[in-house]
């Protein structure tokens, strides 16, 4: 099982000014991915979610929680990296598979 974990320092646009994501390779059906708003000088979680990619709505549910964390350009930005390393671990699975 592998991790992918980026930290947007994004201040005082952000609850806490800190989002944190992270998606891991659970099963080769799907990816768990979770966000949390951490806070900037306490190193506090503020609000978390997540959600396994093989649920119908995993997408909607977390771009809310980041709408909830922060604004909607930053929410984006993070939904963008969250789905680029989804298509990178599935691309990955799919390599292997065909070994």
């Amino acid at each position: 099982m592998s991790s992918k974990v980026k930290r947007f320092k994004i201040g005082e646009y952000a609850l806490g000014g800190i989002i944190e994501a992270r998606v891991t390779n659970e099963e080769p059906d799907r990816e768990l991915v979770e966000v949390k708003a951490i806070g900037m000088d306490s190193g506090r979680v503020h609000m978390a979610d997540w959600a396994e990619t093989d649920h119908v709505k995993w997408y909607n549910q977390i771009l809310n929680t980041l709408n909830e964390m922060t604004s909607s350009y930053y929410a984006d930005n993070i939904m963008e990296w969250i789905t680029a390393e989804i298509r990178r671990i599935q691309l990955i699975k799919k390599t292997k598979q065909s070994i």
